[in-house]
């Protein structure tokens, strides 16, 4: 049997590859960004992907390859009957991550923060259909595991990045809104936790058609710049519409996350009850997490300085008194 299997996989340069050929990556699951060590190549983009490793060789299985004209020209047609593209982001190593139950919580969350960032980036950079439906698979696979992993997710909420990023920002409030839904949202099946995530995740989607000089602005807004960063979660809501993503879930999040309990919020000064309660936790979220980061013209505040000066000045004009309440448990080291 060994013999036959030597017969058959032999070292192909990198140079050489072509889609079709079934590949076997001799490296940790963590070194490359594949879901599987082996798998048969099926883009031109995955061969790049190996390239980008900076290997000279790799094994390839001659028995389980397919011929590279049959495979593109099945790509072509499913792409063609389709009408899509090819998503730029990759999310396979961030589902391996998921997926592994020997790493110890804490290792696992900045595992599971590191490549979400790195994913979150991506699409921020190009929020095209194919991406934000990658982005939608990450969501419904971090909200599962936040269901089911009480002490990775301590660690997800509990660590702070400091670094006030839009995209960081975006992934430090998915966290954080799924955890806080998860407690007070339960397991009612009249919601979608999966369409909720994600509507988390993009609830800034918006301010990538906001001029970046004013986003990374190392002051406070004028009057002017302010009311162009207000018009972010309209600017959210087309882009949901042009990307076919425009569900109830995320477009109540993208358009409710700034309305504030007392109707001073933006951008329709919505108040109390009218605001939904997926609107409310992204809210809490959102608030905590640009306390907590860094900004150009501020020092972060503390875990313990942000609780107390939501308590003490948001609660509860800006933030809802009970979600509050169950916001703070959160930060309880679970048994």
């Amino acid at each position: 049997m060994q013999t036959d299997f030597n017969a058959m996989v032999k070292r192909v340069p990198i140079s050489d590859l072509k889609v079709g050929m079934y590949v076997i990556l001799d490296l940790a699951w963590y070194e490359h960004p594949f879901l599987k060590n082996e798998f048969r190549l099926s883009s031109p983009s995955e061969i790049e992907k190996i390239k980008n490793l900076g290997l000279m060789e790799v094994m390839v299985d001659e028995k389980r390859s397919a011929m590279a004209g049959e495979v593109m020209r099945a790509l072509e047609e499913e792409t063609r009957l389709n009408g899509e593209t090819e998503p730029t982001i990759d999310t396979s190593v961030l589902f391996d991550v998921l997926k592994d139950k020997s790493a110890e919580p804490e290792k696992k969350a900045c595992l599971i923060r590191k490549h979400s960032t790195r994913i979150m980036q991506k699409l921020f950079e190009e929020p095209s259909p194919a991406n934000i439906k990658e982005l939608k698979k990450v969501a419904a696979g971090i909200v599962d595991f936040i269901l089911h992993d009480a002490k990775t997710t301590f660690y997800l909420v509990s660590m702070t990045n400091f670094d006030f990023t839009t995209y960081n920002h975006s992934v430090n409030v998915g966290f954080i809104a799924i955890a806080l839904a998860k407690s007070t949202l339960g397991n009612d099946p009249r919601h979608n936790l999966h369409e909720i995530g994600a509507g988390f995740f993009l609830h800034d989607i918006g301010k990538i058609k906001i001029d970046s000089a004013i986003i990374q602005k190392p002051a406070p807004l004028t009057e002017e710049e302010t009311l162009k960063m207000r018009r972010h979660p309209q600017l959210g809501l087309k882009i949901l519409h042009e990307t076919g993503f425009a569900t109830a879930e995320a477009k109540t999040i993208v358009m409710q996350h700034h309305e504030r309990m007392d109707g001073t919020g933006y951008p329709k000064g919505l108040r109390g009850e009218d605001i939904h309660a997926y609107a409310k936790v992204c809210t809490v979220a959102d608030v905590f997490d640009a306390l907590t980061s860094r900004r150009p013209y501020r020092d972060p505040l503390s875990t313990f300085e942000a609780l107390k000066l939501m308590r003490d000045e948001m609660v509860p004009h800006h933030i809802e008194q009970k979600l509050f309440e169950q916001f703070v448990l959160l930060f309880k080291p679970p048994e």
